[in-house]
């Protein structure tokens, strides 16, 4: 399993990251270990590689470009087998 983990160094500066680990009790030993002081230590989610949630730029752009191919000026096919009369 990997856990995100946010912890500060004996120096007092902060380290962000991801470790790998059989079970949230081994990651936080592996990071004192390290002599790191955890202040966060989760599972990191999967990401979901389908499916993501839309932004609202995403759909801004989607329905302008619906609009456009609504309003009949976005579609245009041409006849490839024969070059010299458009379609």
């Amino acid at each position: 399993m990997k856990f995100e983990f946010k912890a500060f160094t004996k120096e007092g500066k902060v380290k962000e990251g991801i470790i790998t680990a059989k079970s949230k009790e081994e990651a936080l030993k592996i990071l004192q270990d390290q002599e790191l002081l955890v202040t966060f230590l989760a599972e990191k989610k999967k990401e979901r590689i389908f499916f993501k949630r839309a932004t609202l730029k995403d759909l801004y752009s989607v329905t302008r470009q619906l609009a456009y191919l609504g309003s009949g000026g976005g579609v245009y096919i041409l006849d490839v087998s024969n070059p010299s009369s458009p379609s």
